[in-house]
């Protein structure tokens, strides 16, 4: 069948699950609270981690520094979501790639600040390599969610 919207089933998969943080997503999550973006640095090959690495994954030693971020990315690649998942924001919405400052690595989150209501409108305003700053909630818990979304910088 080629026609995916007339074939479609419904499934429900819960996952209630803890994680034991180590050390760098502690102080990630700590530093979030504070409306702080933090990485991690290896000191002899000068590369950063965002989100922060406990090792360098090219030397396999440990990352030795941690150092604070710019309050800006820039969108690496982006998803936009038009179906409804559960536990997320009812669509469409936009999640990407978001390369924090000069990192390694790239941090997933919401991307916000778009014409919703107009989803051709919103795949118009959206582009990787956009420059995006973070929204911080005004309730913070040491978790990602401290960063509401991401949203284009004007």
């Amino acid at each position: 069948m080629t026609d995916y919207d007339t074939y479609q089933k419904e499934f429900r998969w819960e996952l209630d699950f803890s994680l034991n943080l180590g050390d760098a997503d502690r102080k990630f999550f700590e530093g979030l609270q504070e409306k702080r973006i933090l990485g991690k640095k290896h000191t002899d090959s000068g590369r950063v981690f965002v989100p922060p690495q406990p090792y360098d994954d090219r030397t396999f030693t440990a990352t030795d520094e941690w150092v604070e971020m710019e309050q800006k990315g820039v969108i690496e690649s982006y998803t936009v979501t038009f179906r409804q998942f559960r536990n997320m924001p009812e669509p469409p919405y936009v999640n990407g790639a978001i390369r924090i400052g000069d990192s390694e690595t790239c941090l997933l989150h919401f991307i916000g600040g778009l014409d919703a209501d107009d989803p051709e409108a919103m795949i118009e305003e959206i582009s990787s390599g956009m420059t995006v700053e973070p929204v911080w909630s005004d309730e913070r818990d040491g978790d990602i969610l401290d960063i509401k979304h991401f949203e284009p910088v004007e």
